[in-house]
């Protein structure tokens, strides 16, 4: 299989992410044998472009395929400097990330800003990836390089039920990062004042 066919193969599942049957057979394609792998070997972004495609989307059976092929979660970065477990927690595609997860994707692993999971899933409010981080021992009181942590990124985002869990997990409500901000006031500088209250309920302080 020559270098042409994988790239057009890899990039048929973005051009087609969201054309109905189409997205149907640029799947089968990819997975067909040896076409991940010829991806892999080739070393060319718009092969692995259509990994991180498939982790944003859910798309769990071409993930599996890349993560089966030798693709390592951790260390491999979209253009943007996300992992594929970043990506799926971000727009909430559970059974992607549990999928990445169990494959041995790290749930601590950063991205390239220094971002984990669980702030992520945290800051876009969901909830039931932040569980199942949770269930799988994420650091509750990470921090990014600014010293941001899961439950600064919730009460940005206004998840009461994001807040919630990361509260009853441990996190740590008084917490500042090192521009002085808690998460506290980061839920009443961008108006989320139900956060505010939860928080204020939990001991924070502003």
């Amino acid at each position: 299989m020559n270098t042409f066919h994988c790239l057009a193969i890899a990039l048929s599942v973005l051009t087609l992410a969201s054309c109905g049957d189409s997205k149907d057979d640029a799947r089968q394609l990819l997975l067909r044998n040896g076409v991940v792998q010829s991806v892999l070997d080739i070393k060319e972004p718009a092969g692995t472009a259509a990994f991180f495609k498939a982790a944003d989307q859910g798309e769990w059976d071409i993930v599996k395929a890349f993560c089966t092929a030798g693709l390592d979660m951790d260390t491999a970065t979209d253009n943007s400097g996300y992992t594929a477990l970043v990506k799926a927690v971000a727009m909430g595609k559970t059974d992607c990330a549990r999928g990445l997860l169990d494959a041995g994707a790290g749930v601590d692993a950063k991205d390239t800003e220094g971002h984990t999971p669980l702030m992520w899933a945290a800051h876009t409010g969901h909830a039931d990836c932040v569980k199942l981080l949770l269930d799988a021992k994420a650091n509750v009181n990470a921090e990014d390089p600014a010293g941001m942590t899961p439950v600064m990124s919730a009460a940005a985002g206004g998840s009461t039920e994001c807040v919630k869990l990361l509260l009853d997990a441990g996190a740590n409500a008084n917490a500042r990062d090192k521009e002085g901000w808690s998460a506290l006031r980061y839920a009443t500088g961008n108006g989320h004042s139900k956060v505010a209250e939860q928080l204020k309920a939990a001991g924070a302080k502003e």
